[in-house]
């Protein structure tokens, strides 16, 4: 909690972040760590909370605490994707993505919130590579250390009057991060975009779901059987731009995967195009890997304000 307290501080939209071992994982000892994730996020006091559902919640030092109810982080796309886990022979797990969007608890602490106090949110996921523990001779490097079997289970140090011997330890286990931001972030983005083109905005991955516009309500869909609330399509969005087919050889789900910069298409008195949206930093220079930003920008933003009224008369006059 100390190591992000910083970052939560710095960062408002930052909602949780949960920690999770490859399966299998073991320590250094070769000690299982057996299931179960780490969660820390933000209390209604405002310091941070850390709740896990492994089976050492109770060890864990204050203040700390085990969950209510058992996480199922290994039930989680993000953890199947980045560990690789019920995925086909070839798929190779990424080192980092983002995923999204989903929807978190608005308000986690709050008892009569559990069925509708959600907001949506997009999360970078990465996995740590934990590297090889040196040994205090080895750190200091004041003698030299002879390579040995990296399959040897025990730790044996021998010592020669020239040569130090070490077995190296095992390798620590992979970890996965994963930090979820608040998707409404991203609606000041579409804001001000909509501002500066007088246009429609939305920002989608690239696969067209939607994770915020200037109207948030655009991007949640109520199925009207169920009630179950998702995510909204971009296909979904009740606008007379909205078509299936863009051309002839494209469909709009293409345009806006494609994202290409120069490439637009007119509907309904509209401009349509679609934009891949990076960030400014190294940290979230990937966002332009899923993430894209749809304009749609109506005729009449074209004409001036003040002599776009004058057009028609003047048109009408002429004839």
């Amino acid at each position: 909690t100390r190591l992000l307290a910083p970052h939560f501080a710095a960062c408002t939209s930052l909602r949780e972040v949960e920690l999770i071992a490859a399966p299998g994982a073991v320590d250094v000892s070769g000690v299982p760590l057996g299931s179960g994730s780490v969660l820390l996020m933000p209390s209604w006091s405002g310091a941070l909370e850390l709740r896990t559902d492994r089976a050492d919640c109770a060890a864990a030092p204050l203040p700390a605490g085990c969950a209510a109810e058992p996480l199922r982080t290994e039930e989680s796309a993000w953890y199947r994707r980045g560990f690789g886990v019920g995925m086909e022979w070839w798929y190779k797990p990424p080192l980092k993505f983002w995923y999204g969007p989903s929807f978190l608890h608005g308000m986690p602490h709050e008892a009569d919130c559990e069925e509708i106090c959600w907001t949506p949110s997009y999360a970078y996921v990465a996995r740590v590579s934990a590297g090889r523990v040196l040994s205090d001779q080895q750190a200091a490097g004041t003698q030299d250390v002879a390579d040995v079997d990296e399959s040897m289970e025990a730790f044996p140090t021998t010592q020669t009057t020239t040569t130090l011997t070490t077995t190296p330890l095992r390798s620590l286990p992979d970890v996965l991060v994963r930090a979820a931001i608040d998707a409404r972030e991203l609606q000041k983005v579409a804001a001000v975009v909509e501002e500066i083109a007088r246009a429609e905005v939305f920002i989608c991955s690239d696969q067209g779901e939607m994770i915020a516009a200037s109207d948030m309500a655009d991007v949640m869909y109520a199925d009207s059987a169920t009630g179950i609330l998702r995510p909204a399509f971009l296909a979904e969005l009740g606008r007379p731009w909205v078509v299936e087919q863009v051309s002839a050889l494209e469909t709009l789900s293409d345009f806006v995967r494609k994202a290409a910069d120069d490439k637009n298409f007119d509907v309904a008195g509209y401009r349509v195009s679609a934009h891949i949206l990076g960030g400014p930093t190294n940290g979230t220079s990937s966002l332009g890997v899923g993430l894209r930003l749809v304009i749609a920008i109506p005729g009449s933003s074209f004409i001036d304000s003040a002599l776009g009224p004058l057009v028609m008369p003047a048109m009408a006059a002429s004839a």
